[in-house]
């Protein structure tokens, strides 16, 4: 991941792990800091894997069950500060269920990502949003559907600030290609802003074509979130019509991880993949 200060989701993972280690060093459990805060182990459990905002009074209390020195008190509570700094897409009314992703996306150092149906939120341009955002809630108002425009866009500017270059690899069914949306101008124009982005030195962008056949993850989306200063922070984002859902054993990382080099190796080379954009742009 490129320079700038830690993201929040970055420093709270960073904080959750420095005080599993000094729980561990001081023999205390989730438990007894459970009790000792007056809160749920469930809340304790988000604190120590990094999934959770902790107030510096909190992070105080932790120190002092576990005995910290006053070095590593000023250091870990100057971390919880940074852990605990307003998130960038607070303004634009991102609902709760996708605030976690948000985060994490932010601050992954790789992303990979398989989608069946549609072309992904960080690919689309702004009257891709529009159009299928309309299609799926009718009932929105127009400063609603252009709240999620513009939250949409600013996930892609985020993940370029402070000189980030996350690595993108995204592998598109080719239903994704065949599906005009928003009309034949919005539709040639995301298809030459996917072109576009195939060329960028950070994205990997292949399509499985109709001709690989059967695959592991037929009808499901996902995406594989990583980061490699802090892999415990490492997850699967699956996502629906009703909200996001994060898997975090290793397992299932592993087993994803497993899927997307099996989509990766069925699917078109990156060179087909472009060649096959342009001549759908050309149709359009």
């Amino acid at each position: 991941m490129g320079g700038g200060r830690p993201s929040p989701t970055i420093s709270r993972g960073q904080l959750g792990r420095r005080l599993r280690e000094l729980m561990a060093v001081a023999e205390r459990t989730p438990a007894d800091v459970a009790s000792y805060l007056a809160v749920s182990q469930a809340t304790v459990s988000k604190i120590l894997n990094g999934r959770q905002a902790t107030k510096v009074a909190q992070v105080r209390s932790i120190l002092q069950l576990c005995g910290a020195s006053p070095e590593v008190t000023e250091d870990l509570v100057e971390l919880a500060r940074a852990a605990a700094a307003g998130d960038w897409w607070s303004d634009y009314g991102a609902p709760e269920w996708f605030r976690t992703f948000l985060g994490l996306e932010g601050a992954a150092d790789s992303l990979l990502t398989y989608e069946g149906e549609l072309v992904p939120g960080l690919l689309q341009t702004a009257a891709y949003v529009e159009a299928i955002t309309r299609r799926a809630h009718p009932e929105m108002g127009d400063d609603e559907v252009k709240r999620s425009v513009e939250l949409r866009l600013a996930r892609q500017q985020h993940l370029a600030s402070d000189g980030r270059t996350p690595r993108l690899h995204f592998v598109l069914n080719e239903a994704v290609t065949c599906r005009p949306v928003g009309g034949p101008s919005a539709w040639r124009e995301q298809l030459e802003h996917l072109i576009a982005m195939a060329d960028a030195e950070h994205v990997t962008l292949q399509v499985l074509l109709f001709s690989a056949g059967a695959h592991p993850v037929m009808g499901s989306a996902f995406t594989v979130l990583e980061f490699d200063s802090e892999p415990t922070l490492s997850t699967v984002y699956l996502e629906n019509d009703r909200g996001g859902s994060h898997l975090k054993s290793r397992s299932e990382i592993d087993r994803y991880r497993a899927v997307f080099s099996d989509l990766v190796a069925s699917a078109a080379s990156p060179a087909a993949s472009r060649a096959l954009l342009v001549r759908v742009a050309e149709h359009w």
